[in-house]
Formats: structure tokens, C-alpha cells, sequence
């Protein structure tokens, strides 16, 4: 995996949800303190059960999320937030691997102590409304599943009884 350091990314991630709302300012002191990683196929991003307080902003490419050894996902949309749960202080709950060439803004959770009080409280507002956003969406679609699977183990048990 390859690092590269600053380069002008700020008008792109304006667009990325959680920080639409975040000034420019703000933007250009996080990315001073990122990074960018370029991944190949096949390279690992993030690692299940790590205890870091980085996330990554999928920037081009597409990655696996790999939970206990099995692909649950494949995200390919610019913007996406990798990792996120780390700035909750949690150990990473899925590997995240390339799935083709990617490139991902690195972004340290300790960035936050170089903001002011007033960007620093802006910058939480808008990553906890996005955190609480990503949830409920993972939420809505775990309770979807679940009702399929309880769904067809109902239909399974039926048949059998016949």
C-alpha cells in the first residue's frame, strides 16, 4: 500500500455527506494532517478487531467488507466512510480490502485537537449525524434480512411438516 501526503482534494470532500456543512477551513486543517493510500487488489485497509482511531473516505475504487472471514458487502460509491466506528472508540468490526485499485483519504481521529472550539463542535455535530445516519440505515437493513431469513425458516419448517 502506497502514502501519499496532501494534495488538493478539499472541493471533493465538500461532497462527501458528513462534511458538506464543515468550512473550508476546517477541510484544509484535516487535510493537512491526512493521508492518501492507494491500495492494489487484494491489499487489506483495514483489519478486524484493530483498535485504531483512523477512518478512511473512499475516494475512487471499490473494497470488500469482510466480516469473520466472509464478504458481507462490496462498496464502490465515492464518498463512503470506512472504519468509521473507530472515532466511537470500538475496535474495527470488519476487514476492509480492495477490491481493485482504490485510493482512500486516511483520516486521524486526532485531528479533532487541532480545531477550534467552535469547528470542533461543528465537525462532531455533523460526524455523529452521519454516524447516527449510517446506523440506522445498517439497522434497517439487518431488520430486513432478518424478517427474509425468520420468513423462510417458517416456509422451511412448513414444508418439512408436510
Amino acid at each position: 500500500m502506497k502514502e501519499h501526503r496532501y494534495f488538493r482534494l478539499g472541493s471533493q470532500l465538500s461532497r462527501v455527506p458528513f462534511m458538506a456543512h464543515i468550512d473550508q477551513k476546517t477541510i484544509d486543517e484535516l487535510m493537512l494532517q491526512s493521508m492518501i493510500l492507494e491500495a492494489a487488489p487484494g491489499e487489506v485497509l483495514l483489519l478486524e478487531g484493530e483498535d485504531e482511531n483512523h477512518f478512511l473516505v473512499l475516494m475512487k475504487g471499490s473494497v470488500e467488507i469482510i466480516t469473520d472471514g466472509e464478504v458481507v458487502a462490496t462498496i464502490a460509491t465515492s464518498g463512503e466512510i470506512l472504519g468509521e466506528q473507530a472515532l466511537l472508540h470500538r475496535r474495527r468490526s470488519a476487514t476492509v480490502r480492495a477490491k481493485e485499485r482504490v485510493f482512500c483519504l486516511r483520516v486521524d481521529g486526532s485531528f479533532v485537537d487541532s480545531l477550534t472550539e467552535e469547528q470542533r463542535l461543528v465537525y462532531q455535530a455533523e460526524l455523529y449525524r452521519f454516524l447516527a445516519d449510517v446506523l440506522a440505515q445498517r439497522l434497517d437493513s439487518t431488520s430486513r434480512r432478518l424478517a427474509e431469513m425468520e420468513r423462510a425458516l417458517v416456509e422451511a419448517r412448513a414444508d418439512s411438516a408436510d
